[in-house]
């Protein structure tokens, strides 16, 4: 894509008042696009530099290197005023570039923008986020769960793990609806945070305040509720209505961007352990080879967090049997229900009943008995709003 002709500083490197004010309201409509679209945050600025921003005279570098530093550190403000109009020069008229003479000098640069609060956002468009109120992303372990806490912490105090620029920590608060859809605020940890401070012998629970990129811990558990938030001191509400979460101080609730990222439990003089919650409210245990036997309960760390869940027991075929192909699924609640799922704020489980499962073969028919080692399974849990 080509600037236009008026700012194109390759074909004429001059660059008078007139020429930089049209540059600089070009690059600030820009970024109001952008702080639109902050899901396409990346593509926007490959795009960007493609059509020659590090052309530029050297004035709009400041404003550039802004812009990149947003991808992790937030949105970032509007450009600073242009500086005043340089003199004219000496046959030509004030501020008029091409008039006769040469052009008087430019005027001295205006401030550089001020940088937003680090991660927020402006409403979102039509399309959202993925999940709301919840960590978009971050690190993992090698079978796909968050590993950004550490099992322990040998004192009261806690440090996340693995986060990096290259790694970041996206946490986004979910602070109600606009026009254009849902209003969230994102912020991008790019490197390790610390909870300090921890109260003793308590379950803590950990926060992330998502227009500062703050962590604050809680010693009450969140509430995730339909109804009007609480008011009661230092009580997390997040009111699933109007998705927006709000803070009790004792006589109000005030709407705060605060996203419960985890918990843990300490005694004495130290943390004993910790809970990561899941990515976007979804757990996915992977697949185990064999669906359980008779009269048995196989329990999972499903972690979101939230008792309000769905769940789900898949099977999956992985040898040829009743009518079934490789590679065909189930959701599986066999023989009025031989196996059933559930779970509580951070656990989940399938129980199985005490007599040999039968199915309905593929083609249809009658029962069947289920060969257990023909199939593998897993379980799913996504929280329901």
């Amino acid at each position: 894509m080509a600037l236009p002709p008026d700012i194109d500083f390759e074909k004429d490197p001059a660059a008078s008042p007139s020429r930089m004010n049209k540059a600089m309201t070009a690059l600030d409509w820009r970024i109001k696009a952008l702080e639109v679209y902050r899901p396409g945050l990346d593509a926007l600025l490959n795009q960007l530099q493609q059509i020659g921003l590090d052309r530029l005279d050297a004035a709009l570098r400041p404003v550039y290197d802004q812009l990149t530093a947003w991808s992790l550190a937030g949105v970032t403000g509007p450009a600073g005023p242009a500086g005043p109009a340089g003199a004219a020069g000496a046959n030509g008229s004030p501020g008029a570039p091409g008039s006769v003479g040469p052009a008087g000098p430019a005027g001295p640069q205006g401030p550089q923008g001020i940088v937003g609060a680090s991660g927020a956002t402006g409403p979102m468009g039509p399309t959202g986020q993925p999940a709301r109120q919840t960590v978009l992303a971050g690190p993992v372990d090698g079978n796909g769960f968050p590993n950004f806490l550490p099992a322990t912490s040998g004192s009261l105090s806690l440090t996340t793990q693995n986060i990096s620029g290259s790694n970041p920590l996206i946490v986004s608060a979910a602070q109600g609806f606009s026009a254009q859809g849902g209003v969230d605020n994102v912020v991008g940890l790019g490197a390790n945070v610390t909870w300090s401070g921890l109260p003793a012998n308590s379950t803590v629970f950990l926060f992330v305040n998502a227009s500062t990129g703050a962590p604050v811990w809680i010693g009450i558990a969140p509430l995730y509720q339909n109804a009007a938030p609480s008011v009661s001191n230092y009580q997390f509400t997040f009111q699933i209505a109007s998705m927006t979460g709000y803070l009790g101080n004792g006589t109000a609730a005030v709407a705060t961007p605060l996203v419960c990222v985890g918990e843990c439990v300490t005694n004495a003089s130290s943390v004993t352990s910790t809970v990561a919650y899941a990515y976007r409210g979804a757990y996915d245990s992977g697949w185990t080879q064999n669906l359980p036997g008779t009269s048995t309960s196989v329990s999972f760390n499903s972690n979101l967090g939230v008792k309000d869940a769905v769940f789900g027991f898949i099977a999956e075929c992985t040898t040829a049997t009743q009518g079934f192909s490789v590679g065909d699924q189930l959701d599986v609640f066999l023989n009025g229900g031989f196996y059933s799922a559930g779970g509580t704020r951070n656990q989940s489980w399938i129980s199985t009943y005490n007599s040999t499962p039968t199915i309905f073969p593929k083609g249809g028919g009658s029962l069947a008995t289920v060969t257990t080692t023909s199939w593998k399974y897993k379980l799913i849990a996504k929280r329901r709003w």
